[in-house]
């Protein structure tokens, strides 16, 4: 798309015209020529911008890794099978060597992906212990959340008393948020599919099955 207005800004029409009205074919080649060369000017000064910028997208962490030790991770995620429609939670905590402390499914009715997500991190923090906070890593695949919680961006007035409980509960903490791909929040992504089919919301010191789950 960038290229072909670059195209049009830099006289395509007049080109098509004068294939049509031209009364010199060296006049025609020197103009192609000229164009040619203004566009691959054109394509290189982008590619530098994305090269060689200083502010580049930060890389997403692509698999789960643990935190250091004497810290844990929290991961959470929502599920909603329809969108709106029947949704669920889901996320556990690990420690430094990768051992789950504890994990949590349920559902929450209908709603849309969004909801489900801001649910899940509300019940993910409010399980944490006031002692865990300044030692724990969230971690979650919706970019939309994470920018919510670290207030960058403000978000829908719906979410805004989930919203404001978590900034209560983490504020003054050393608790960092982190957005993930899919891939490095997998555990968290089945747990909240489970949740979506499950009669309630149930805690565990371990992590349930869940290779069983099935999708919709």
């Amino acid at each position: 798309m960038y290229l072909f207005e670059v195209w049009n800004q830099l006289g395509f029409s007049d080109v098509y015209s004068d294939v049509v009205t031209s009364v010199g074919r060296h006049a025609l080649e020197k103009k192609r020529k000229n164009l040619v060369e203004s566009l691959f000017a054109c394509y290189l000064e982008g590619w530098r911008e994305v090269c060689f910028s200083s502010e580049r997208l930060p890389s997403l962490v692509q698999r789960w890794e643990p935190p250091p030790l004497g810290m844990f991770k929290l991961n959470f995620d929502g599920a909603s099978f329809g969108n709106p429609g029947p949704a669920g939670v889901g996320g556990l905590c690990r420690n430094g060597e990768g051992v789950v402390q504890w994990a949590f499914f349920g559902p929450i009715g209908v709603c849309d992906a969004s909801e489900a997500e801001v649910k899940a991190v509300f019940y993910s923090i409010k399980k944490i212990s006031d002692d865990c906070l300044d030692k724990v890593i969230i971690e979650g695949d919706s970019l939309n959340v994470i920018r919510w919680l670290k207030g960058g961006v403000a978000p829908p007035w719906r979410f805004l008393p989930f919203i404001d409980e978590i900034h209560e509960i983490i504020s003054g903490s050393s608790a960092v948020l982190k957005h993930v791909r899919r891939v490095a929040n997998e555990k968290a992504d089945l747990l909240a599919k489970r949740g979506v089919n499950s009669d309630s919301l149930q805690w565990f010191d371990y992590l349930p099955p869940i290779s069983h789950v099935l999708f919709c």
